[in-house]
């Protein structure tokens, strides 16, 4: 069961997704709220290509969540499917299916799909949207991990930036998606990085060089770092304010912009040799692995992508610096605020738990506090 379950706020949730813990749902059904069940064991071509075995397993998911008490299933299929593949359409007939046995057995049961944050073609996503659209109760839009492939320059990003969760959106909604079928999902964590290039390592550019980690035929991708969640990102802040001061950050302009103007392709001026490169990669990946703490000093706003951005370092390899980029309450409002003026059925977090519900200081209490109370700019509650 996850930790603190109790202290969710659960005025403003309404479905909690890929845990069938009995204690879990029973506190969800108290406030009124759904439990689903985990429907990534559909995600192999055959079984969801293959009429017979889907309705097996659908009748096996069905009678799983009857005795479990859930309220339904959460698709996520993410595997790369060319277009005109009809592997597509069988997704979306495994996903019409379910529906059709959830809701006949369990009223007012409920069946939804993980989507990219746009419907063209991301990580070779080419699915039958419309009939994924038209089976499911929901599309929750997965409006994170969104530089798993970067085909520009090779620098570290937002992993969330305001201004390609606008533009995905839109595009859902132009595919003909219903905004009342789509709910925002948003991140409650970040990424760090390792970053290859002198000048970043000096403090003398912003721009963080990534070395290349190749995904689905893109050269570079945020599989360079690794996720945090935003309580560990904020424990890391809260221990560099009681360090040592902090060099500014260059620049508030957005990253690719930086990058732009100095006709960056993932090498920069200073940067070393490749041999440096991979030794301070290679130095960041170990004390990462080791345990380490992260130490960061005050995170800066990148205005281009309306994301947060921190120096930081692992407290046990003070001389190789590391970007993280991250989310915060006030850069999430602006989120949930675009999915309210769109009108959107609702908003979603990866993942609950990446906050601190057993802070033992003010501050920590006043971090989660305030990424519930930002979700209110879409919930009013």
């Amino acid at each position: 069961m996850p930790r603190c379950v109790a202290l969710y706020d659960w005025s403003q949730l309404t479905t909690v997704a890929w845990n069938d813990d009995p204690q879990l749902m029973c506190t969800a059904h108290a406030a009124g709220a759904r439990v689903v069940l985990d429907g990534r064991g559909a995600d192999s071509p055959v079984l969801y290509a293959n009429a017979t075995a889907r309705a097996e397993w659908i009748s096996d998911r069905v009678r799983f969540a009857q005795e479990r008490h859930l309220d339904g299933i959460n698709f996520d299929l993410e595997d790369p499917i060319a277009p005109g593949n009809p592997l597509a359409r069988a997704y979306a007939a495994l996903v019409a299916e379910a529906a059709t046995a959830f809701h006949a057995a369990i009223p007012g049961s409920q069946v939804s799909v993980d989507v990219p944050w746009s419907p063209h073609g991301i990580d070779g996503r080419h699915y039958d949207w419309a009939g994924l659209a038209a089976a499911a109760d929901l599309l929750f839009v997965m409006a994170y991990d969104m530089q798993s492939q970067i085909w520009g320059s090779c620098v570290a990003s937002a992993n969330s930036p305001l201004p390609l969760v606008r533009r995905g959106l839109g595009q859902w909604l132009e595919l003909g998606v219903p905004a009342k079928k789509l709910v925002l999902g948003l991140p409650w964590y970040g990424y760090v990085y390792p970053c290859t290039n002198s000048a970043y390592q000096g403090a003398q550019e912003r721009l963080c060089a990534l070395p290349p980690v190749a995904f689905r035929g893109c050269p570079c991708s945020d599989a360079a770092g690794r996720q945090m969640c935003y309580a560990d990102i904020a424990r890391a802040i809260r221990r560099g304010r009681r360090g040592a001061g902090s060099i500014a950050m260059a620049s508030s302009a957005s990253s690719r912009e930086a990058a732009a103007e100095a006709g960056a392709g993932g090498t920069h001026s200073g940067s070393g040799g490749s041999g440096s490169r991979q030794r301070r990669a290679a130095a960041v990946e170990a004390a990462a692995a080791e345990g380490a703490e992260l130490v960061c000093e005050q995170p800066a706003l990148d205005g281009g992508q309306a994301s947060l951005v921190a120096r930081c370092h692992y407290a046990s390899n003070a001389s190789d610096a590391v970007q993280v980029w991250f989310d915060n309450p006030a850069s999430l409002t602006a989120k949930y605020r675009l999915a309210a003026e769109l009108r959107l059925r609702g908003v979603g977090f990866w993942n609950l738990e990446c906050l601190d519900y057993s802070c033992a200081d003010a501050q920590c209490r006043q971090e989660t506090q305030a990424m519930w109370a930002a979700v209110r700019a879409f919930t009013g509650a």
